[in-house]
């Protein structure tokens, strides 16, 4: 009976796209922005891990993750804004609302194979793009894994720096959440997304 109420539920909440030009532009558009943002916070972090190991890779995710998610916000046009969810979230300010909390569940109990984007019409002229994350390579596990497979230092920084974490327990192919791209006007050709790259800036 659960599991057909959410589906009830996710059925009327995702838009399922036609010919509707419309559309098709708000819902490229939410791909284009959250395949951005991914590259971007993706590109910081790889170079890091790069530098300074898993232990610098985590403080810097502590540290910029969500400063360089508000200036790659700053830079997109009006209207659009783009953020990271989940229901087992680290910072609390990636705590998903209460319509976002339902879309999250739906894919998790709803989908076999995960889809690549949902649209979601959320009123009047406002659309929710959701672009799934699932934990796909082994290293993610050494952040969002079990207490075995989080090394002892990476577990003391936790415990220190997120007194209300959940993000962990996860095992390959979870559900991690979803970038979340709120659209609240009408996307046409002329206010596609520029290129929005966001470095962060080393000490001189």
């Amino acid at each position: 009976m659960f599991i057909r109420v959410i589906l009830i539920l996710a059925l009327s909440l995702f838009m399922t796209l036609s010919a509707d030009d419309e559309l098709k532009e708000i819902y490229k558009t939410g791909n284009e922005v959250s395949m951005k943002l991914l590259k971007n916070l993706g590109k910081n972090l790889k170079k890091e891990m790069k530098s300074s190991g898993i232990v610098g890779a985590i403080e810097f995710c502590h540290t910029n993750a969500y400063p360089l998610a508000e200036k790659f916000n700053s830079n997109l046009p009006e209207g659009i804004s783009v953020k990271r969810v989940s229901s087992k979230y680290r910072n609390p300010v990636n705590k998903p609302l209460q319509d976002e909390e339902k879309i999250l569940k739906a894919i998790e109990d709803s989908f076999e194979v995960t889809p690549k984007g949902l649209l979601q019409e959320v009123s009047e002229g406002e659309y929710k793009f959701y672009k799934p994350l699932r934990i796909a390579k082994p290293v993610c596990l050494k952040c969002h894994g079990n207490s075995d497979q989080i090394p002892a230092p990476i577990q003391k920084f936790l415990k220190e720096n997120y007194p209300e974490d959940r993000a962990v327990d996860y095992k390959m192919r979870d559900l991690r959440g979803a970038i979340v791209v709120t659209i609240k006007k009408p996307v046409t050709k002329d206010s596609e997304t520029a290129e929005t790259e966001v470095e962060v800036e080393e000490d001189k």
